[in-house]
């Protein structure tokens, strides 16, 4: 599989063994086809193993799964180690598994130093079998990731990017042997993509969402305003889910207090937040007269970093926090990305079918990316307004003309799926877009389902759905045959027609379709 963005993925077990009789049990689980950018938190079920529960040696010391202490003598339940793919041909992965197998001749041969799955994105589990830990059997086992790293072909620079654009760019170019489509560099249009690639870079304003980052909370308090991150306050609310991304445009605002240094009011800045801390925590305070641990069930912490750039958000390159902070302050969300792409490849699928979802994360209408004589061309949903114009000069034969769309290509309403981080990144229905005037005019509502499989900002959803609802309401469409005039437009391009008879001057149309046809001539040619 090859993912592009970041999700929460579930992975295939491409190796399990035993060791100390049947005490100890090995599963290494390969997640992806490919490098990644990071492998976050583990989850087992749903309880969240993230990484600041696991020590250097992978050994799980905090939460559920912790070493347990046995008198003078520990037991450590579950080892998590992972690899991003990148260590190189000559280095071993997961040496501690190595070992473990060398212990006993039955099973030095299983994991070898000649075993590393060079090149894909994998996690070793080793988990202690003893007392019933996992009487239940063995859990569902899967993390939050960072995907395929790609080339921007407008900066020639390589790291972790969400821009679908320049995702599909990738995924075309990839080599079969790869699972991509193996497409030649100069197969691809590249002024076409750099320009789709821009727009889906391009920041739109959204509704101003607010979280608070509390100091003095006993459980999420100063002392988590380390390592250059803030806590949002520990609740049950998730609006926080649905508030901020990786990548948003967000400001700060003291409520009481003193800002962190490096923070300032009225700046922009780009959140980088990390997904280890955007689930449903499991969470053991001290804070009763007793001092005895209560577990306190419906936590979602947020964690974010800041950057001061877009790019320095995909980056991961954050401000680093010379001071802490005091009291309160507020940190609400201002923009986001006009497009973006969190996409999982099954590499089984149609290479067709796979384009086609990966294009609606820029382009709802169709036409996100096509392929005409020979080259790949990029199209992003975004007004351009028209550069060429056509009259009756530019047309051979007939002209014909749709002007009403019949009751059953009547819409007024879009709903659909977007990829839901607030659900663990499982499809889930975005805010509906309907218009009421177009419903009275219909005298119902006509809804019309559109997913985005790719899309994981409801307000990224809603918007591409505002386009297919506006788009269905356009009553005119036009099909006729032009001289080759025509062929310096491509689909998603548009253009101005002028036509005496129709009543049209300087009339805008977006091309939906084209094919070549010959025509004879009345010189028989």
């Amino acid at each position: 599989r090859i993912l592009y963005g970041e999700r929460r993925i579930s992975g295939v077990v491409t190796f399990v063994a035993t060791s100390h009789g049947t005490r100890l049990l090995h599963m290494v689980i390969t997640l992806l086809a490919h490098e990644a950018d990071e492998i976050g938190t583990v989850f087992f079920d749903n309880v969240a193993i993230y990484p600041g529960f696991i020590d250097g040696n992978g050994i799980v010391i905090k939460g559920r799964y912790r070493r347990e202490q046995q008198g003078h003598k520990t037991r450590d339940l579950v080892r998590i180690q992972k690899s991003l793919g990148d260590e190189g041909p000559a280095t071993q992965p997961f040496p501690d598994l190595v070992s473990d197998m060398a212990l006993s001749p039955t099973t030095a041969h299983r994991w070898t130093n000649a075993h590393k799955q060079t090149g894909h994105a994998k996690i070793y589990i080793r988990l202690h079998g003893g007392k019933g830990t996992f009487r239940s059997g063995l859990p569902n086992i899967s993390a939050n990731v960072r995907g395929k790293k790609v080339t921007d072909n407008r900066t020639a620079a390589t790291h972790w990017n969400p821009n679908p654009a320049v995702c599909m760019e990738d995924y075309l170019r990839t080599s079969a042997l790869n699972s991509g489509i193996s497409v030649p560099v100069a197969d691809i249009d590249t002024t076409s993509l750099d320009a789709a690639a821009n727009i889906c870079d391009e920041f739109v304003e959204t509704l101003q969402l607010t979280h608070v980052v509390d100091n003095d909370h006993k459980i999420w308090g100063g002392a988590r305003i380390a390592n250059s991150a803030v806590r949002f306050s520990g609740d049950s609310d998730t609006q926080t889910f649905l508030t901020f991304q990786t990548g948003d445009r967000v400001r700060v605002q003291i409520m009481d207090g003193t800002l962190p240094t490096g923070l300032s009011e009225g700046v922009d800045y780009y959140a980088i937040v990390m997904r280890h801390m955007r689930t449903k925590a499991n969470v053991f305070d001290t804070g009763d007269e007793m001092g005895v641990l209560r577990f306190i069930p419906g936590v979602w912490p947020t964690t974010m970093r800041f950057a001061t750039s877009y790019t320095n958000a995909i980056k991961g390159t954050f401000i680093t926090f010379s001071g802490t902070s005091t009291g309160q302050f507020s940190v609400f969300k201002t923009a986001e990305p006009r497009y973006a792409c969190s996409y999982l490849i099954d590499v089984d699928r149609e290479p067709g079918e796979i384009l086609g979802e990966m294009a609606s994360a820029m382009n709802p209408l169709g036409g996100g990316v096509s392929r005409i004589g020979g080259k790949w061309f990029f199209r992003a949903a975004a007004w351009v307004a028209p550069t060429i114009t056509f009259d009756e000069e530019h047309v051979v034969g007939p002209i014909e003309v749709q002007t009403d769309a019949g009751r059953k290509d009547l819409v007024n309403t879009v709903t659909g799926l977007y990829v839901a981080p607030i659900m663990f990144d499982q499809p889930t229905n975005y805010p509906e877009i309907t218009n009421s005037m177009y419903v009275t005019e219909d005298g119902a509502k006509i809804p019309l389902q559109v997913d985005f499989a790719a899309t994981s900002r409801p307000a990224m959803a809603q918007r591409m759905a505002k386009i297919v609802l506006e788009d269905a309401r356009q009553s005119i469409t036009v099909r006729a045959a032009f001289k080759l005039h025509a062929m310096q437009l491509v689909p998603g391009d548009t253009f101005t027609f002028d036509n005496t008879r129709f009543g049209w001057s300087g009339k805008s149309f977006r091309v939906t379709n084209w094919r070549m046809s010959t025509q004879q001539s009345s010189l028989g040619g």
